[in-house]
């Protein structure tokens, strides 16, 4: 992930880009990145681009919690 937004970093400076600019962005990064074309096939192909931008969902790891003892006296 750390080269991905580093290369994101240099790729879009200084510019405003879209969500689609930004999936463009990490496709190129992909297929930079690996040489397989098989393995970069599969990885693009397992994102769901619609769902990680438009549906609603919690922390699939369980572990993000913001409550503070402000928040629970709220």
């Amino acid at each position: 992930m750390q080269k991905f937004i580093t290369y994101y970093i240099e790729s879009a400076a200084l510019q405003s880009i879209t969500s689609f600019d930004m999936q463009r962005l990490f496709a190129q990064f992909i297929e930079s990145y690996y040489e397989n074309p098989d393995e970069i096939n599969e990885l693009l192909g397992d994102i769901s681009w619609n769902d990680w931008k438009y549906v609603a969902g919690t922390d699939p790891t369980d572990t993000l919690n913001f409550e503070t003892t402000n928040s629970k006296r709220a």
